[in-house]
């Protein structure tokens, strides 16, 4: 369909690929991946994930003056000098943390605390992903009608908040429907903000970054997915309390599903409060028309 019906100009002119700043690029999201993997799994204090990470960050110092240089960059810092792209992509990788968290915890959360079996609980969080496409596409109606999107990130981020707190408030005593429906208030309020943020993006820049900028913005979406997977996943193991053994007394395992819920919930509450925090930013500074 956009191959037949989008109609861009353009002009076929020779380029000069980076592929300094690709591998760098590489480089730094692996090392910082792996060591948050490791640190996670074997603990911080041994010298392979402290060296991995320093690594990582070395790489990304590089990577930045790499930038800087280059003729074509990879990632421009002239398209990051504009708030909106700026502000946007630590947007998109607040929500991608967002979206992995839920698609993580979700199931585990019906598996160990409801008690359903792995696959009843991955279709039960099909609700999250019907509440996103409902609310991407009714805001992109509206948005093409009226031309305007900066109410749509602000309600989301409102509807996303309230959906976290109601999350972190699961336990033992929730059943089926109540997570789901949860999940599915979850997925409108991410729907109005991950694809708005994208628009606000695109109209912001130069049709000569439009494509940079696009693809900046779902890099950093899905590097939140990897990040707040690697992290969120690692503190939850290093803060679990308790594991289930076949010996375990009833009131052991009910422990264990409380634990399993409350943290599943909390941290996906601290992302929330993080991607409240960033869209008050962006409506006390009006950067969304």
């Amino acid at each position: 369909m956009s191959w037949r019906l989008l109609r861009l100009p353009f002009t076929t002119r020779e380029h000069v690929v980076d592929y300094p700043g690709a591998a760098l690029l590489v480089g730094w999201v692996v090392a910082f991946v792996l060591g948050l993997e490791w640190g996670s799994a074997e603990g911080w204090s041994r010298p392979k994930s402290f060296l991995t990470l320093l690594l990582g960050a070395i790489f990304l110092g590089i990577f930045v003056v790499q930038q800087r240089r280059a003729i074509e960059p990879i990632l421009p810092p002239r398209v990051f000098a504009e708030r909106v792209v700026s502000i946007g992509s630590a947007l998109q990788f607040a929500v991608g943390a967002v979206m992995m968290a839920a698609s993580i915890f979700g199931p585990l959360f019906l598996q160990v605390v409801v008690g359903v079996d792995a696959t009843r609980s991955g279709l039960l969080i099909v609700p999250l992903t019907l509440g996103m496409l409902m609310t991407s596409v009714g805001s992109g109606q509206i948005i093409t009608r009226t031309g305007h999107y900066r109410s749509f990130p602000i309600i989301g981020s409102f509807i996303s908040a309230i959906a976290m707190w109601q999350l972190s408030t699961m336990g033992v005593g929730t059943d089926r429907w109540a997570a789901m429906a949860r999940l599915f208030l979850l997925g409108t309020g991410v729907g109005f903000i991950m694809q708005v943020v994208l628009v606000a993006i695109q109209n912001r820049v130069s049709h000569a970054d439009l494509g940079v900028a696009t693809s900046a913005a779902n890099f950093f979406r899905s590097l939140g997915q990897t990040f707040g997977a690697a992290i969120l996943v690692g503190l939850f193991v290093l803060g679990e309390p308790l594991h289930v053994t076949a010996g375990w007394s009833a009131r052991s395992v009910w422990l264990a599903a409380n634990a399993v819920g409350w943290m599943a919930g909390g941290w996906l509450a601290l992302l929330a409060i993080f991607t409240w925090m960033m869209l008050l930013v962006t409506l006390i500074h009006g950067y969304l028309p």
